[in-house]
């Protein structure tokens, strides 16, 4: 498929499996499709539209199944025990092996037009951080909304990898696993 542009793996995990990646005026297509484009309620964890493999920020969708499937096993990581042991993600793509360490574990929600933009995280907006003042407001915004501390630093050149899946927490809620990129 040549929607494939990467795989995700966390070790010792369920996660394991292609990346997607559509054109802009299709964005959530693999939100209810398999590798081989057919229907499924799982779908397959996706990249945002708007970001490139030379993104400073890759944003991965997938669904949080109920049977763990899919991106279903990130909510363990709201237990910090759970993230000590699985602080590494393993992202390869078609050119090269990425890993990732993961910097914040946060609970947000998907804000509509109708709430102003101080009460939002509009964690979607945060591709590229390509100045040193969204990129701080970025990292910033993560450490404060963590869940726990988890003692990894960040320096002004790092690029990150955030999964994103559905938490049931608040309406509209999401879970954000961000990492950075271990160079």
């Amino acid at each position: 498929n040549s929607d494939m542009i990467g795989w995700i793996k966390i070790e010792d995990t369920n996660i394991n499996y292609p990346v997607m990646q559509t054109e802009i005026n299709n964005p959530t297509f693999y939100i209810n499709r398999n590798f081989e484009k057919e229907e499924s309620v799982s779908g397959t964890p996706f990249v945002d539209s708007r970001c490139t493999l030379e993104s400073e920020n890759i944003i991965v969708y997938s669904h949080n199944m109920k049977n763990g499937t899919m991106f279903g096993g990130l909510t363990k990581y709201k237990e910090e025990e759970y993230y000590q042991k699985h602080r590494i993600i393993v992202f390869d793509t078609l050119y090269e092996e990425r890993r990732y360490e993961i910097v914040g574990i946060v609970l947000t929600k998907v804000y509509y037009n109708e709430m102003s933009s101080e009460e939002a995280f509009e964690f979607y907006n945060y591709i590229e951080l390509d100045t040193e003042e969204k990129f701080d407001e970025y990292v910033a915004i993560i450490k404060e909304q963590s869940l726990y501390e988890t003692g990894v630093s960040v320096e002004a050149n790092d690029d990150f990898i955030t999964l994103v899946t559905c938490n049931y927490h608040t309406e509209d809620g999401r879970l954000l696993i961000v990492a950075k990129r271990i160079q």
